[in-house]
């Protein structure tokens, strides 16, 4: 069973009893085990804005025998629409996405990563941040991508280069590779068009 918790992403239920549940949660904490309690507030889903409460996906049925360069071949014309910035999913209002967001994040670094971004950086974003465009190098290789698995990796390196700034508070050189991060989403977007 899969379902919204937190404020932005999905977790997996691998086990329930009657006192706690064993999730996979994807925010980087695998087999964490929460209190039932706790569980059912999270899954209400009253802090988030979007989903319906208690969402879960069940009984998953295999429909076809699909390689995994073919799967990822499939989700190509979707990540071009998704790096154009075009979705039938409406965003909150200011809502900013690649480039444009890389350069605003390195505005609010110059500024002094007030209000809990250092931490929200140190401690989350920059680890899933160089871990995605990790992961979809490895794919987009799979699929015979080349050209755009080499921005990816590349994305995942200048992710990957704002911790130890942003630990060590040397602010310049993280903003300096967001800025660096930025044009990278029109380039692939190019690359698997």
């Amino acid at each position: 069973m899969t379902g919204p918790i937190g404020a932005d992403h999905f977790v997996v239920v691998l086990d329930v009893n009657d006192e706690r549940v064993l999730i996979h949660d994807p925010h980087g904490y695998p087999y964490a085990e929460v209190p039932i309690d706790d569980f059912t507030t999270a899954w209400r889903a009253e802090t988030v804005s979007y989903g319906d409460p208690y969402t879960m996906r069940t009984n998953f049925v295999k429909v076809a025998d699909v390689s995994d360069a073919d799967a990822i071949r499939s989700v190509i014309p979707t990540a071009i629409e998704r790096l154009s910035m075009r979705t039938d999913l409406e965003m909150p209002p200011g809502s900013l996405g690649n480039g444009e967001a890389a350069e605003r994040v390195a505005r609010m670094i110059e500024a002094g990563a007030g209000d809990g971004l250092r931490e929200h950086l140190i401690y989350f974003a920059i680890r899933v941040g160089a871990r995605r465009p990790s992961d979809t190098a490895d794919c987009l290789l799979l699929a015979g991508y080349t050209a755009a698995a080499e921005i990816a990796a590349g994305q995942a390196r200048l992710v990957g280069s704002l911790q130890h700034p942003m630990v060590t508070g040397n602010l310049p050189p993280a903003a300096a590779a967001l800025r660096e991060l930025a044009p990278t989403y029109d380039r692939l977007r190019a690359a698997l068009a």
